[in-house]
């Protein structure tokens, strides 16, 4: 034993956490198909990391220890957003830091106003050499967001603890996160002469989105509105409006106005809103969930009633504005794509549904201004085979799953999901780095840090 050792280190083989696998029902499941109850605070939801000295050399399991349900690793794991070592929670804001002598450090975020601090205090000493109490810190020039009600979070730190993605976020009322800004923080250099490198990840625009006509649609028909001109000449049209709303084409004088729907109306929304970051394969990229439909309406207009007596409201001015019948189908397609480490995951959207005004299964009514029919052969919104609730809306748009907002909800570092929110979350698909499954109870999930390998249970799992 040398002077200022605790105990013998010559004498140890291995030292580490040799039980590994999957945590779930509250147990470890290990190779050899036995479990093993885990020791310290459990993860707090499935995030897991590795935390390896660069370079580490492979290591070997013997006979003996995988028939005993062990595997030796060449690195630690550290699980849980409550970031969980050895039994320990270290916290979100906490994470273990190789410094560039690949020495590990435990290390601390800190800061508020325009000072962001980064605490290194010597992590894994085994003896009492006087380095084990040593502490550095290092404090730059931060602009802390200020949005109100602002919260933040460690969304995943890559295998040497050197590089952070930190995310800054408020809370939906529906307990989603609209997420504002995004950074990384790269930590370098010894722990004595730390360097911290902030960068940020934030896109601008920071929600991306465009509409207009459905790419491929060739016989798109505005035209809306007929004219019935003062003078008696006769009802002309349809004629489509411009942005004043006058009608384009048309060259009579005053008249009155019979307004329909769109004829064929086929157009498109696209929105991209970011759901956090990943750093898998120690690579930094954004997750997100993508909201693209399709709105397809056709109009069948009754042409020999327009400008009939009773189908008129008076407008604001005391001028009468006439509403022709009609009978219209509206088809919503689309998808919801999850994007995790720059990877895929779609799941279908579709609705349909049937309206009258002045004819049909159902009376009209005036509702804001204007005459209304009501949809009466609704289909239900279907996301990826799951189907509203009923009573119906069978309109998808704009991204509603009956009463439920869609959303794009991080589950883990790693894992994230498409769901349908507030209230009791409806999962519809879950991704991971290298695969996705679709989801019908579960709300948790887990990828493995190395592998990838994405598992999901309506309770908690995570890979330790």
């Amino acid at each position: 034993m040398a002077a200022g050792e605790s105990f013998d280190l010559d004498t140890i083989e291995r030292f580490g956490d040799p039980w590994h696998g999957l945590l779930r029902g509250g147990v470890i499941e290990l190779p050899n198909s036995t479990t093993r109850a885990p020791l310290g605070t459990l993860p707090n939801d499935g995030s897991s990391h590795t935390i390896m000295i660069p370079g580490a050399a492979a290591v070997t399991t013997s006979g003996a220890d995988t028939t005993a349900g062990m595997t030796w690793l060449n690195y630690a794991m550290m699980t849980g957003n409550n970031h969980c070592l050895y039994g320990l929670p270290l916290g979100n804001l906490s994470w273990i830091y190789i410094d560039s002598d690949d020495l590990p450090w435990g290390a601390e975020l800190s800061g508020s106003g325009s000072s962001l601090t980064i605490t290194l205090t010597r992590f894994g000493v085994l003896d009492n050499a006087g380095s084990a109490a040593a502490t550095h810190a290092e404090t730059i020039s931060f602009t802390w967001p200020s949005d109100a009600g602002i919260l933040y979070n460690i969304d995943d730190v890559d295998s040497s603890g050197r590089t952070i993605a930190l995310v800054f976020y408020v809370l939906r009322d529906d307990g989603s996160r609209e997420v504002r800004q995004v950074w990384t923080a790269a930590l370098s250099g010894p722990a004595a002469s730390l360097s911290v490198s902030m960068v940020d990840r934030t896109p601008s625009p920071l929600v991306d989105s465009s509409s207009g006509t459905a790419p491929g649609c060739s016989n798109l028909d505005m035209r809306t509105t007929w004219a019935r001109p003062f003078d008696a000449s006769g009802v002309v049209g349809p004629f489509e409006k411009d942005s004043s709303n006058n009608l384009i084409g048309y060259t009579g004088g005053p008249c009155d106005l019979c307004e329909a729907p769109a004829a064929h109306n086929h157009s498109f929304i696209r929105i991209v809103h970011v759901v956090g970051a990943t750093l898998h394969g120690d690579v930094f990229r954004l997750a997100k969930i993508t909201c693209y439909l399709e709105v397809l309406a056709v109009a069948t207009v009754d042409t020999g009633r327009l400008f009939e007596s009773g189908t008129e409201i008076t407008d604001a001015g005391g001028g009468a504005v006439w509403f022709a019948p009609f009978h219209r189908v509206t088809d919503v397609t689309g998808y919801y794509r999850i994007t995790v480490d720059g990877r895929d995951a779609d799941v279908s959207v579709a609705s349909s549904f049937e309206d009258w005004l002045h004819e049909g299964p159902s009376a009209s009514y005036i509702a804001f201004g204007q005459w209304v029919g009501p949809r009466n052969v609704i289909s239900p919104v279907t996301i990826a085979g799951v189907t509203e609730a009923t009573p119906y809306g069978g309109y998808a748009s704009i991204f509603t799953f009956g009463s439920k907002y869609v959303r794009g909800l991080r589950m883990a570092n790693r894992a994230y999901m498409t769901c349908a929110m507030p209230g009791p979350v409806i999962p519809f698909r879950i991704a991971g780095p290298v695969s996705d499954t679709a989801a019908t109870d579960e709300t948790f999930a887990t990828s493995h840090p190395a592998s990838g390998q994405l598992v999901i249970k309506n309770s908690l799992v995570c890979w330790v």
